[in-house]
């Protein structure tokens, strides 16, 4: 009896396999899964606007110049869905790629006798995601304002708390 349980025992410890799906359990890939699900969702939202805008274009009267306006925006909204299907495609791609890297890594690691571990690679990752969704235009006048404050200087340009009053003098033209 004690052979059958030693046999079983060294079974149960020689049969140590690789997981078969180590991306279940990256952060990144888990993101990029959600991402992923967004761009889906914005598809169908997109999807439902194009069709709205499209009732309304039939319901405009001719020669009335509704039209235009009624044309543009089906375009705009057909136009929206393209940009929303290529982000699809974009986040699928990327998916694959994400998937490929961790199961070469895990196995890698596994082959070393280690554990595959992203913790860096995360922050990285975060990081990317925080500058790709930052604000894309920039607000000149906010800006302004945050750079007078810092430098301690009122909205007009004088020193806060100095004697405003006097304009610098001119180089002599």
């Amino acid at each position: 009896m004690s052979k059958f349980i030693f046999l079983f025992f060294f079974l149960l410890v020689a049969c140590n396999k690789p997981d078969p799906k180590p991306e279940l359990k990256d952060q990144i890939y888990q993101d990029m899964t959600v991402e992923l699900g967004i761009a889906e969702k914005n598809i169908a939202e997109a999807q439902k606007q194009v069709a709205e805008h499209k009732k309304n274009l039939e319901k405009v009267q001719p020669q009335t110049g509704q039209i235009k306006f009624a044309q543009k925006r089906v375009w705009d909204a057909e136009k929206a869905v393209d940009l929303l299907e290529q982000q699809k495609k974009y986040w699928i791609i990327r998916l694959e790629h994400r998937r490929d890297y961790v199961r070469r890594k895990s196995l890698e690691a596994f082959n070393k006798k280690e554990v595959w571990s992203d913790e860096s690679e995360f922050a990285e990752y975060q990081a990317e995601k925080r500058l790709r969704l930052a604000k894309l235009k920039w607000d000149a006048k906010q800006r302004r304002d945050d750079f007078l404050k810092a430098e301690g200087l009122s909205p007009d340009g004088n020193k806060k708390g100095g004697s405003g009053g006097e304009a610098p003098s001119s180089g002599g033209h």
